[in-house]
């Protein structure tokens, strides 16, 4: 931006609080007078720059968010506020009664890991509930939201609860559907998604015998639902992606 005159400007935060924000003039910055820089979504004044080519000018009470680098003077007139820093390469920094706060930096939040599950029909078009369960690095309970997503179609979005969010639903479309849970994270928490769970939806075959073969190839029952279907032959049910790899599928056919 060229000679740019700032009566009230906002800068949006799209990945939390570690985007940086660089203003370019090859000019000069000038503010209004009560003029406002306002920081939102996130966004941190520590992470905002403004590159000037000549002079800048703070207006008489404007706030300010972010550190001015100047090639030429600055100047903030009386009753400026500004939470950032005035830096001058070949000018003088003047100052009239005004506030000038250092920038102070956002810390990381924790790492976290999110897991999926889910059950498995247990009839003829019945819901599905997914279960995603978010841990975090400092053994701290991460809040937040989660979204359910399949095939980039969201699915819903539900708050944690003591790390844990469950969504039910009935809408995932008969064959393979690819769910993923993703935890937004928040100041405390680092987001994160997890891994793809391939589910299988057979409207016609309830769910049997679920069972799973992890990376050694061992086979261990993990879920049974004594109602068999009622197609002839065998024709496979639900399946997912486990823990570490493990492959869960569901057996149908008609009961002996």
């Amino acid at each position: 931006m060229a000679g740019h005159d700032a009566e009230r400007l906002s800068a949006r935060c799209r990945e939390r609080d570690r985007s940086p924000f660089v203003f370019k003039t090859v000019t000069t910055l000038i503010t209004a007078n009560a003029g406002t820089v306002t920081l939102i979504g996130g966004a941190q004044a520590a992470n905002v720059f403004w590159q000037v080519g000549s002079a800048a000018t703070l207006g008489a009470g404007s706030s300010f968010a972010g550190s001015v680098l100047s090639l030429g003077a600055i100047t903030a007139t009386t009753g400026a506020t500004v939470v950032g820093r005035l830096l001058s390469r070949d000018g003088a920094t003047t100052l009239d009664t005004d506030t000038v706060s250092p920038p102070l930096f956002a810390s990381r939040g924790a790492p976290t890991t999110t897991t999926l599950t889910s059950t498995c029909p247990l009839g003829d078009g019945g819901p599905i509930t997914f279960t995603a369960t978010v841990t975090s690095s400092d053994a701290t309970i991460p809040t937040g939201q989660v979204v359910f997503a399949t095939d980039g179609a969201t699915l819903g979005t539900v708050p944690l609860v003591a790390g844990v969010a469950t969504l039910t639903t009935s809408s995932l479309p008969a064959g393979v559907d690819r769910v993923v849970a993703t935890c937004t994270g928040t100041a405390q928490h680092d987001p994160s998604t997890s891994p793809v769970l391939i589910q299988r939806v057979d409207l016609g075959c309830p769910c049997t015998t679920l069972t799973a073969r992890g990376r050694s190839g061992e086979r261990d029952d993990v879920r049974r639902d004594d109602r068999a279907g009622s197609q002839a032959g065998s024709r496979s049910g639900p399946v997912a992606e486990g823990k570490a790899g493990t492959r869960i599928t569901a057996a149908c056919g008609r009961r002996s």
